[in-house]
């Protein structure tokens, strides 16, 4: 018969365990925390600025009605020695720019001593507007027309131009700081001016129709190398509404 099986050899054993991999440093090895990251601080909330409007548009600058402010070629309408002095200081000698600027201050003070009339308003050399029309346009129009009209305040007229009680209220006062045209190396830069108001003054007296005037502002009247005696006062009552002026010394 068949030869019987032999015996069945036995079953390799299980080789040497192989030792486990290293851990993959972008992974976790279980059982081992993690070091902390640094966490970012929460940012506090801006609150959420409201948006301005929009400034309103500025309002438009008034036209004056012709002949009121400016004549036809553009030019302020100011009295007459103001006028000349805009328009020829430039060629004048700087003691004829002194005494024309006298004569204007005089204008210009007289025209403030009017009941009818102001010196409130002037154009950009500081020069009255001469017509009470121009006067009463420039109140009428305030604030709109400030580019235009220059404002030296309601108390530098009666109404309907200002808030003045009275003539003797009147704060008007005469420019300073005029800058001098084309000066040589011993002129001054500047000149300031001063009035005597109701007052007629020659270099050495004035005729006031109230003797204890002073000047406005209060700069000396007149210059040493012009007088160096003090002013004489008499009263003259027909003076009132009357003005000499004086500019760097000079008498208009």
């Amino acid at each position: 018969g068949p030869p019987m099986p032999g015996p069945v050899p036995p079953a390799p054993g299980p080789g040497p365990v192989p030792p486990a991999p290293a851990p993959d440093p972008g992974f976790f090895t279980p059982g081992v925390l993690p070091p902390p990251q640094p966490v970012n601080p929460v940012q506090p909330v801006q609150p959420v600025q409201p948006i301005a409007p929009p400034a309103p548009p500025p309002a438009p600058v008034p036209v004056p009605p012709d002949g009121t402010l400016f004549n036809g070629q553009g030019q302020s309408l100011l009295n007459s020695h103001c006028a000349t002095w805009r328009d020829q200081h430039t060629s004048l000698s700087v003691t004829n720019q002194m005494k024309k600027m006298a004569k204007c201050m005089g204008q210009d003070c007289e025209q403030s001593l009017e009941t009818g009339n102001a010196c409130r308003f002037h154009d950009a050399n500081r020069l009255c507007y001469a017509y009470n029309s121009a006067q009463q346009w420039c109140a009428e129009n305030q604030p709109a027309a400030a580019s235009l009209c220059n404002d030296q305040g309601s108390n530098w007229g009666m109404p309907p131009f200002g808030s003045a009680a009275g003539v003797d209220a009147v704060e008007w006062s005469p420019i300073q700081n005029v800058a001098v045209s084309n000066p040589g190396p011993t002129d001054p830069a500047v000149f300031s001016c001063s009035c005597m108001k109701n007052c007629g003054c020659s270099s050495s007296k004035c005729y006031c129709a109230d003797p204890t005037t002073q000047p406005t502002p209060a700069l000396p009247m007149g210059d040493p190398k012009i007088s160096s005696t003090p002013m004489q006062m008499s009263s003259y009552s027909n003076k009132r509404g009357k003005c000499t002026c004086t500019c760097g010394g000079q008498f208009g």
